[in-house]
């Protein structure tokens, strides 16, 4: 018999529960989190599997205070917070992870029935003709329908002592009040308990009666079977924490490195622009001078524009080694509560000359604010202008550039909300090999139709002084770039 995978103790004062899955749905778990956590993948997963779906439920609750109450935002919960699983707290995540200490007690596979049955019972709600909302909520209360049996089963006896329910302090509150109604309340009309009901009761039917399946609740039937515990296994199954506390490991190291390595950059940069500015800047500043004495001075007009074009590119190399010298050493943030609205507005307004010249237009935001940061208004104007001209140079003659702020509230309880800053354009897309350097200094991808240099080295620069991250999104008609901000207040205050 398939004596499943364990997933991390659920911790209640000194008790430990600890629930398993089939080794089964613990194989494709590692290989989706192996292959990048994707939220549709695991959110599928957890579809198929009551036990996962309980344990996320219970967890996100303890960890995060989240109530996840789908199989989707179980999959957004589980793709953040996946070294959970493992026992690994969240605030270790891009630090040293060493071994984790778990219990291994030998435990009896939960009831293979009700295993079964609440796993079709979420199926077939998860497909009934019904609101999606209701399908997917009344398909996961289906799942932990069995989650006060479960947990008691695997409860320290000291923990079902003097009548203990334990799955009432595990379980969000709502979610234990839509599981008592289900069993306690037949004449509820909860839509979403009623059709978790009568999807446990079609289940059952199923199971005991599988003859009486029609086409559809046979294919089902056979989907189910597939990640059902294996009755015939007798291997080893799949040590599921350790597996993930290397690769928790493992992801700890990439981060050290790439922290490591950006750092190195920086200072390689830093040295770079003190000697250019020192060398350079002296020069420079001579020749512009002159230039512009001759400038004052001459009457033929040929002249005249060789002696403006001296000064002009003098000056843009100037202004890139001013651009290197803010990237390899930037001043201090002088953090103020700003809107980010206004900043973005008037990041638009400064650029209309620029898109005028080019004959495009650039427009927004037209949100009406105010979203709150914490930041430099001079520094996240360049920030945004810095996304706009790049934009501008891929669209060119005709394009348009639309620059909208919004704001997505936090994940969970206690995280902040992020204030957003998109800027998309209607202009060549972002080669993938063009995407690897983007924010490098002085690379360009002009031949792409899109000139990069300095401008997204130091939107990238400044940003991520002011704690945030600058996203990439390719459109089937153009680009966006985004500006992740922490902020200071939910959009919904």
């Amino acid at each position: 018999m398939d004596v499943g995978s364990r997933l991390a103790c659920l911790q209640l004062d000194q008790a430990e529960f600890q629930l398993l899955v089939p080794d089964s749905c613990a194989r494709r778990l590692a290989v989706a989190l192996l292959d990048g956590a994707c939220p549709d993948q695991l959110a599928e997963i957890a579809s198929y599997s009551p036990t996962l779906a309980l344990w996320i439920s219970c967890r996100a609750q303890q960890a995060s205070g989240s109530v996840v109450f789908s199989s989707q935002q179980a999959g957004d919960w589980l793709s953040l917070h996946w070294r959970q699983l493992a026992g690994i707290e969240d605030r270790l995540a891009d630090g040293p992870v060493g071994p984790v200490s778990y219990s291994r007690p030998v435990l009896d596979w939960q009831p293979y029935q009700d295993y079964a049955i609440c796993l079709l019972a979420a199926r077939l709600a998860s497909q009934a003709d019904q609101p999606e909302g209701i399908c997917q909520q009344a398909a996961w209360l289906a799942s932990l329908s069995r989650a006060e049996k479960w947990l008691a089963a695997v409860a320290p006896s000291p923990a079902l002592s003097n009548g203990a329910r334990p799955f009432k302090q595990l379980l969000p509150s709502g979610t234990v009040g839509l599981l008592e109604k289900m069993a306690d309340d037949p004449a509820t009309r909860d839509p979403v308990v009623v059709l978790a009901w009568e999807s446990l009761a079609q289940a059952t039917r199923l199971w005991r009666d599988p003859s009486s399946a029609d086409a559809s609740e046979q294919e089902l039937l056979d989907q189910c079977q597939h990640w059902l515990p294996n009755e015939a296994a007798d291997s080893d199954p799949l040590d599921l924490i350790g597996l993930l506390e290397k690769l928790a490991r493992l992801t700890a190291l990439d981060h050290d490195f790439q922290r490591q390595l950006e750092h190195e950059k920086l200072l390689s940069l830093k040295e770079l622009a003190h000697g250019a500015a020192h060398e350079i800047n002296n020069p420079l500043a001579n020749i512009s001078t002159r230039a512009e004495t001759l400038l004052r001075s001459e009457s033929d007009p040929e002249r005249r524009r060789l002696l403006s074009v001296i000064y002009s590119q003098a000056m843009r190399v100037t202004e890139m080694i001013s651009d290197m010298m803010m990237f390899a050493k930037p001043p201090q943030v002088d953090a103020q509560h700003v809107d980010l609205v206004a900043i973005a507005r008037r990041a638009v307004d400064e650029m209309q000359e620029l898109a005028v010249q080019q004959g495009a237009v650039v427009r927004g935001p037209s949100g009406a604010g105010p979203l709150l940061v914490a930041g430099s208004t001079d520094q996240l104007v360049e920030a945004i202008k810095s996304l706009c001209r790049n934009s501008l140079e891929s669209c060119g003659p005709g394009g348009v550039v639309e620059v909208q702020v919004d704001c997505r509230s936090g994940s969970d309880i206690a995280a902040p909300a992020t204030v957003l800053v998109e800027v998309t354009d209607n202009g060549a897309g972002i080669a993938e090999e063009v995407r690897q350097h983007m924010f490098d200094p002085f690379y360009s991808g002009r031949e792409a139709g899109r000139g990069l240099g300095f401008g997204l080295s130091k939107c990238w620069r400044i940003v991520g002084l002011h704690g945030g991250r600058v996203e990439v999104e390719n459109l089937p008609d153009g680009a966006r770039l985004r500006i992740e901000l922490p902020g200071l207040i939910d959009k919904a205050a």
